[in-house]
């Protein structure tokens, strides 16, 4: 089974909302692809991008059950979608977010840290279950494209900081990067993707 992913969002993706017992955490997990907006792609290595294409969280959301957590941490649980206390949906720009959580320390310490702009971000832990590479040339230089068609979710919430920042959409972060180049690897160089999984297996062996 593939590893969890994640992506992250820099800039006021996260904030609060409400007064008093009725304070909301708000915000977009993704968002999706925009020609002409590279801030709606996120880097994965030199030469080749992801897109977050639009339908790719419909199934999810409607199937899934997703939790609201704050740094992707099990044990800082804000919300959850099944048990009515997180609302998820899509729009034009991408994968939106409203939590109503409850009185515990976790909710009062991150609306705190919303309030006060320590933390803006947000982002989603999730898996890839359909993918289409493509290449594109922009500007005279070749690009490789990670098409994300469809999406399982597990997690979406605010997050301390992204591993890495862009202008509105941030780069993702190293989690399940491997995975993402050996299918690259796969996809361009059948050999190329076997011998890199062999040096992966050799050097995940204990010592």
């Amino acid at each position: 089974m593939s590893k969890i992913e994640r992506r992250n969002l820099f800039g006021q993706e996260a904030r609060a909302e409400g007064e008093g017992e009725s304070r909301r955490i708000v915000g977009y997990g993704a968002v999706f692809y925009r020609r002409g907006d590279p801030g709606t792609q996120y880097q994965l290595w030199s030469g080749a991008v992801e897109r977050i294409l639009p339908g790719a969280f419909d199934k999810t959301l409607k199937d899934d059950d997703i939790r609201g957590l704050f740094n992707h941490s099990p044990s800082l649980l804000l919300a959850r979608n099944t048990s009515g206390t997180m609302q998820l949906g899509v729009d034009a720009r991408g994968l939106r977010y409203d939590m109503q959580p409850g009185k515990t320390s976790t909710a009062s310490d991150v609306i705190e840290y919303l309030d006060r702009g320590d933390v803006s971000g947000s982002s989603i832990g999730f898996r890839a279950v359909e993918v289409d590479w493509t290449e594109e040339e922009i500007e005279g230089v070749k690009i490789d494209v990670r098409n994300l068609i469809e999406i399982k979710l597990f997690d979406v919430g605010p997050v301390t900081f992204p591993a890495y920042t862009g202008t509105d959409a941030a780069m993702r972060s190293a989690q399940g990067l491997d995975e993402v180049r050996a299918e690259y690897d796969q996809r361009r160089d059948p050999k190329a993707a076997a011998d890199r999984a062999a040096r992966l297996r050799k050097l995940r062996i204990p010592a």
